[in-house]
């Protein structure tokens, strides 16, 4: 199954670091904003699977986004963890009441934020567990983010990782570079880049791989494949 994407509005940088952290150690694909005005424009270009909201944010109140949300025609089941600071019993109840699906006080703990979001993705459908890949001689340990081709360790970049992760992930199937783009740099990045990033990244991805690079094979007019 392919890995959900989070959409998370937190505007203390410190916090959002440690939320992004504890997500892409999970395998989840992540975007941080700061204010509900970027919110809002993630929100209706990108489906995101869970939408992790502070309350009290630059530009307004996090529940007025979702109540916004709630009465859209845009993903309106979207599971939302409020994450703040008003963490009284009326301020969670008020959340819940606006259409909050859970709610998190800060300072968190960090398993138990990982533990909220693996509750929320399992109610959406989504399997949260799949660490690890193993597709003929290639071998991938998500959490030691490591990659070894016949049991020989090789080194890969941060995102010759995840794109080499997202083909496998995938395998069989024709991607897009535009697709590629979104999943593996679309997240953590401003969409300024290009498709001309993938063909060099997959360049040097191969280069790496050594026999193992005829996994990854250009499928003319649209992409990659992975075959296994």
């Amino acid at each position: 199954m392919e890995r959900a994407h989070i959409l998370v509005v937190e505007d203390t940088p410190s916090t959002a670091s440690l939320i992004s952290h504890v997500l892409k150690e999970k395998n989840l694909g992540v975007k941080l904003v700061s204010s509900l005005k970027n919110a809002r424009s993630e929100f209706l270009k990108t489906i995101f699977d869970l939408l992790i909201l502070d309350r009290g944010l630059p530009d307004g109140e996090g529940l007025d986004f979702v109540k916004e949300i709630r009465s859209s025609t845009h993903a309106p089941a979207i599971p939302i963890l409020i994450l703040t600071a008003q963490n009284e019993t009326p301020e969670r109840v008020a959340g819940l009441n606006q259409g909050a699906d859970d709610y998190l006080g800060k300072p968190f703990n960090t398993q138990e934020l990982s533990a909220r979001v693996d509750s929320l993705l399992r109610r959406a459908g989504y399997k949260i567990d799949v660490m690890e890949i193993r597709c003929a001689n290639i071998h991938l340990d998500f959490a030691a983010r490591k990659a070894s081709v016949s049991g020989k360790d090789i080194s890969l970049s941060e995102k010759e990782f995840d794109l080499l992760w997202f083909l496998a992930e995938q395998k069989n199937k024709a991607l897009s570079r535009e697709l590629i783009l979104q999943k593996v740099w679309g997240y953590d990045e401003e969409l300024s880049l290009t498709t001309k990033v993938v063909d060099v990244t997959v360049s040097h991805l191969k280069e790496k791989l050594g026999k193992a690079a005829d996994k990854i094979s250009p499928v003319r007019g649209i992409g990659y494949r992975f075959e296994d």
